[in-house]
């Protein structure tokens, strides 16, 4: 059952859902890999609202959520941002049938209600701009492929950002609202390994609209004010207490992708995750523990870096955490 009907715009992106069964499981969305929008367990949910036209993939050109795990009898709507041109909400592939009208007006509205008959994942797509990956998936009911997500950090996959090993520093600072995930919704750096003592501070950049500093997981409570003024800023100090990965989000942009780690001590899960040329990408890694031998892990003429299971998968992040580990790491740390 399909209708389209116009609304109020103004559509807050909802939040992630606590995810049932396996904690770090989730549907195999090979369609939109490497599309940007974020994916979102809403399971639960009667209703459920994409955004069409979010910032992403290069401009208003996403879908937000584009992977969303819903049950039998929910309905979904997709609402109309009104940038990035007209658009339309089309199956690809799949047992849902989405078809939707081809319209550029800001709050236009499309729903479907996915019954039983629905189960499994239906790919669909932005026609007219399928070739700028303006696509999305929907994952209907508990019998769907599914696949782990790593366990040492999934939450940082696909972020911009990057990420740096700044221990042996007493003060950190990260960009709020940097470039990045589609527009300015980026922290900088997104990952950091600091050492307890350190005290962090989120500087605002003006650009992107509200922003704030929200703890998702970990031992830090973090929470700051929801500001976009330039030059704002918010100061936690890690103690002993916060030893581990502290992950946390900007809750407006959540579905953007502006999210960001803190790891804290050398005694945190680990990833061999940049070795060799620079043709080699990150690849999640192992689930180990650092010790002081491992830390110590590089060498200049095979690259070898060993950095918290942030799960960051970009080969530009993972040269530019090589190069600064390398170029900043304590004279004592590196081998002879």
């Amino acid at each position: 059952m399909a209708t389209s009907v116009v609304v109020g715009a103004g559509h807050t992106i909802s939040p992630v859902s606590a995810q049932r069964g396996t904690e770090n499981e989730m549907p195999d969305w090979d369609y939109i890999d490497g599309v940007d929008g974020g994916v979102e367990d809403l399971r639960g949910q009667d209703e459920v609202t994409v955004d069409v036209g979010a910032q992403g993939n290069g401009g208003g050109l996403a879908f937000s959520p584009a992977g969303i795990w819903i049950d039998p009898g929910t309905t979904v709507t997709w609402e109309w941002t009104g940038d990035g041109g007209e658009h339309n909400v089309e199956t690809v592939d799949g047992p849902a049938e989405l078809e939707s009208q081809l319209t550029a007006s800001a709050g236009e509205t499309y729903e479907y209600e996915f019954t039983e008959e629905d189960q499994g994942i239906t790919d669909y797509v932005c026609a007219p701009h399928e070739g700028l990956d303006m696509k999305g998936a929907v994952a209907v009911g508990d019998d769907v492929p599914t696949v782990s997500q790593n366990d040492n950090g999934a939450y940082l996959d696909g972020v911009d950002g990057g990420h740096e090993d700044l221990r042996g520093q007493d003060e950190v600072t990260v960009m709020v609202g940097a470039e990045g995930n589609g527009g300015d919704l980026a922290f900088s750096p997104a990952g950091i390994w600091i050492d307890p003592g350190t005290t962090v501070t989120w500087e605002w950049t003006g650009n992107g609209g509200d922003h704030n500093v929200v703890t998702e997981d970990g031992p830090a409570d973090l929470e700051s004010e929801l500001r976009s003024s330039s030059g704002h800023t918010y100061e936690y100090e890690f103690t002993e207490d916060h030893k581990g990965i502290t992950d946390y989000v900007c809750a407006p942009h959540e579905g953007l992708d502006m999210k960001g780690a803190v790891a804290v001590g050398d005694d945190i899960p680990i990833a061999d995750e940049f070795t060799g040329d620079s043709d080699t990408e990150f690849d999640g890694g192992s689930n180990e523990t650092a010790t002081d031998e491992a830390a110590q892990n590089e060498s200049v003429g095979d690259v070898s870096v060993e950095v918290p299971g942030f799960g960051i998968v970009s080969t530009l992040a993972g040269i530019a955490s090589a190069s600064y580990m390398l170029r900043h790491r304590p004279q004592a740390d590196k081998e002879p």
